[in-house]
């Protein structure tokens, strides 16, 4: 009891204790080698203390000795030399049969695994470089002192209450380097002589205590954590340092993407199939990874510099690796160039900030539609679209999806009434890469949407499919603002679209979206007793929303996103791209704003220009429901709100604003033939380009009106 010694991290001391001097203990996690339980325990001074009691689960002999040499390791001070912060310490343990414990401090944050994809968290590249440097830190010291981590993996990453402190833990499997260098057997499963059988048993070894990380659920194919290990483990040669870099690699690139290992892969066959989606045995994962040289796909809105640090991490030759103290060293300089530069590049996050999804949208809700959609309904169409040219079989949506999303081409509420028309025009069939939507996604929410395709269809086509789960998703984190969702709709998909495309595909796509719902708060000029509707719109490249008024008056809603605008043109090169001399930006795209398009990013940004209109509806006894703008001078004056024009640049190439509202204002009000009147009127004048249109009629029309 009175046994003191210097432990693994920051602590002083380690001291000895009775499994009795543990109290309130709660399982966290269970796993084949040991259970973990969050507790209370007396510190040095008589004040209690959170901490995490790691009770290994002893069955061998073998077992036994693991205990014992990780916990000699952990108190052997002149191995480890001074204590380190990315460390988790060791505050006691037990090793008295049959309670064999170890107990570190308790880290709120949890694991880093559960924070990226059971919380749901986005981290900004700025925190993303902070967590890296800290890792890295860590693994350094570790090799400083001859000492390989050996099971370096996100579930084996801590984070404090605020996740801006990470640490490593789990150390059951680390070793003396000279004990693997000089080939002799370390109890792990690391001699180079064992059999093939063996060495799988070694695979499935590590990683036992934490079935948490992508050895769980879903994920259970893939055995142990075989994600993580370098090639020459795989093969179950004599590993050295670099095995640790290579899992650092893979670290660092699920910490930036936010995508399990592997998870985001697409395989180079016709099927488009994911790594998971072929239910790869581990015999086959492992080939996949040794023999054809298989890595996770690199994490997007990084800079090149620190995906090229990761390619060397994982580089197939573990000569050619870094060491460390380089990996350190090169993320420290990444840094060193300041937050003006940190802050153009969003990783995960999407924007300049890092996002926490509340698990409950995360695990329950429609906002898990959004990525059972990405593994189901997108990928389906996209196979069928880009391969068997099939029709489409409705039995392969899933039901939820039917429910949920089902378009709506008629009335939507009583004041509401929205048609499309879309045509490939002079650019033929095999040409048309433009889409549109009308969305009903819950009783008083509509959204409408454009999306203008280039390079092909495949990114507007994502687009209409995800656009309103996204929405979704955003929306139901606790205070967001419609806006906001919207944002981060768009930046969903950004990314959800970069995972779910073949890394050949190369296409992008402009994107309006208008989402209608009633006021949830009081508009700054409404009154009491007023009912209010709000229109939300996200526009990112040249698709324009037009809204006509009575006297002939109407209201453009969104500004093109190119380079003759000054503000999009400055933009664009604060993210470091540049405007070569046929104006287009990198040479490539002539617009500043796009989904996909990824050539060209982070210069091209994802991120949509929002605007918001609210409209005041009041009842007349002689033609119904009326929608109107209120003026904004003091006079107060309003102006019937009769419909809105969602097109993409087929139609705005031949005709102005004006134009097309004269157009609609002349035809039959039905939707649905002023949608086809504006398309056909556009190809009449020669557009030459794919055509989408919407219109939404915004005021109650008599039939004999409409008719």
């Amino acid at each position: 009891m009175g046994r003191e010694r210097s432990g693994l991290g920051e602590g002083p001391t380690a001291r000895a204790i009775l499994f009795s001097d543990l109290r309130d203990l709660v399982p966290l996690a269970t796993g084949g080698g040991a259970s973990v339980f969050r507790c209370s325990m007396l510190d040095a001074a008589g004040s209690p203390q959170q901490v995490v009691a790691r009770k290994a689960r002893i069955t061998s002999l073998d077992a036994l000795e693991r205990f014992e040499a990780e916990l000699r390791l952990r108190l052997d001070k002149e191995l480890l030399g001074r204590p380190h912060e990315g460390l988790l310490p060791l505050l006691a343990y037990c090793d008295t049969a049959p309670n064999y414990v170890l107990v570190s401090p308790y880290l709120p944050g949890g694991s880093l695994f559960d924070v990226l994809h059971k919380k749901g968290a986005r981290f900004g590249f700025r925190r993303v470089l902070e967590l890296a440097i800290q890792l890295a830190s860590a693994v350094h010291h570790l090799h400083e002192h001859g000492l390989l981590h050996r099971d370096l993996k996100t579930a084996n990453v801590l984070l404090d209450e605020h996740l801006q402190h990470a640490v490593l833990c789990d150390f059951d499997l680390m070793v003396e380097r000279k004990q693997l260098v000089g080939g002799s057997s370390t109890g792990n499963g690391a001699d180079a002589s064992m059999s093939a059988d063996n060495r799988m048993e070694t695979t499935q070894y590590v990683g036992r205590a934490d079935r948490q990380g992508p050895s769980a659920g879903r994920l259970k194919q893939m055995v142990g954590t075989l994600v993580y290990l370098a090639p020459e483990v795989l093969r179950g040669q004599v590993h050295d340092f670099a095995a640790d870099i290579y899992s650092l690699g893979i670290v660092l690139n699920e910490l930036a993407s936010a995508c399990v290992p592997y998870v985001d892969r697409q395989l180079p066959e016709p099927e488009l199939h994911t790594v998971l989606e072929t239910r790869f045995n581990q015999l086959q994962l492992r080939s996949a990874i040794v023999a054809d040289g298989l890595r996770p796909v690199l994490a997007a809105h990084v800079p090149l510099q620190f995906s090229q640090l990761v390619e060397l991490c994982w580089h197939r030759d573990a000569s050619e690796r870094p060491s460390a103290h380089n990996v350190l060293s090169e993320l420290r300089e990444l840094a060193a160039r300041g937050d003006m530069y940190l802050a153009d590049f969003s990783a995960a996050a999407g924007g300049e900030v890092d996002s926490v999804v509340p698990s409950s949208s995360v695990a329950h809700g429609r906002g898990a539609l959004f990525a059972r959609a990405i593994d189901e309904r997108a990928r389906l169409e996209m196979k069928r679209k880009l391969l068997a040219e099939q029709p489409y079989s409705d039995d392969r949506i899933p039901a939820h999806w039917k429910s949920e999303w089902k378009p709506d081409s008629g009335q939507l509420v009583s004041s509401l009434w929205a048609g499309q028309a879309a045509t490939c025009g002079k650019r033929g069939e095999d040409r048309m890469e433009d889409r549109s939507l009308i969305c009903c996604i819950e009783d008083k929410v509509r959204m409408f949407c454009v999306f203008d395709g280039h390079g092909g269809f495949e990114a507007a086509e994502f687009a209409a499919l995800m656009m309103p789960a996204a929405y979704v998703c955003s929306a139901e984190h606790e205070g967001i603002d419609p806006e906001s969702a919207l944002v981060h709709a768009f930046e969903r998909v950004d990314l959800a679209l970069r995972c779910a495309h073949s890394p050949r595909t190369a296409s992008g796509s402009t994107a309006l979206s208008v989402v209608v719902m009633p006021s949830p708060s009081p508009a700054p000029e409404c009154r009491t007793g007023e009912r209010w509707l709000s229109l939300y719109f996200a526009n990112a490249g040249d698709c324009r929303a037009v809204l006509a008024l009575d006297s002939e008056e109407y209201r453009l809603l969104t500004r093109d996103h190119v380079a003759a605008d000054q503000t999009e043109h400055d933009l664009v090169e604060a993210r470091g791209g540049f405007f070569a001399d046929n104006g287009r930006v990198n040479g490539k795209l002539v617009v500043t704003r796009a989904l996909g398009d990824y050539e060209v990013k982070p210069a091209v940004s994802c991120t949509p220009e929002i605007s918001v209109l609210h409209l005041v509806q009041e009842s007349d006894s002689s033609v119904g429901d009326q929608l109107y703008v209120v003026d904004d001078s003091d006079s107060g004056s309003k102006k019937v709100a009769q419909f809105l024009i969602l097109a993409t640049d087929g139609i705005w190439d031949v005709m102005n604003e004006a134009d097309a509202v004269r157009l609609v204002r002349s035809t039959a009000r039905d939707p649905d033939m002023a949608s086809k009147r504006l398309m056909m009127e556009a190809l009449a004048r020669g557009s030459s380009d794919n055509i989408s249109v919407v219109v939404v009629f915004l005021s109650k029309q008599d039939r004999i009106v409409r008719l």
